[in-house]
């Protein structure tokens, strides 16, 4: 019973991720979560999956968590790697950008 549940839940995170519901998809993941009995396999999908709609909501610190979470469920898992490379470039980006615009902010010139 645990594991149709867990895939319940897992499956429906990935049909609201498509659907871009991202709120019903972060709400779906963490239920999967809470199923006792899941495999680190299965955790480190349903990780993955909140990660992309924490991403999708614009949480990048929150995705870049549930993506280390899942990188330990699954290691090497490659959708895991290459998502988690992809939020940390955004979020280095944001931070670059955030610099230069306070940077300026303060210039009196």
């Amino acid at each position: 019973m645990a594991s149709l549940k867990f895939s319940l839940f897992s499956n429906s995170a990935l049909l609201q991720i498509k659907l871009k519901d991202f709120e019903g998809a972060l709400a779906s993941a963490s239920k999967a979560l809470e199923v006792e009995g899941a495999t680190d396999a299965e955790k480190g999908k349903a990780y993955y999956r909140r990660a992309l709609a924490k991403a999708g909501k614009k949480n990048d610190e929150g995705a870049i968590e549930d993506l280390e979470a899942a990188n330990k469920c699954v290691p090497g898992d490659a959708a895991v790697t290459k998502e988690l490379e992809v939020v940390k470039k955004r979020v280095a980006e944001r931070k670059k950008k955030e610099k230069a615009v306070y940077k300026n902010a303060f210039n009196f010139d």
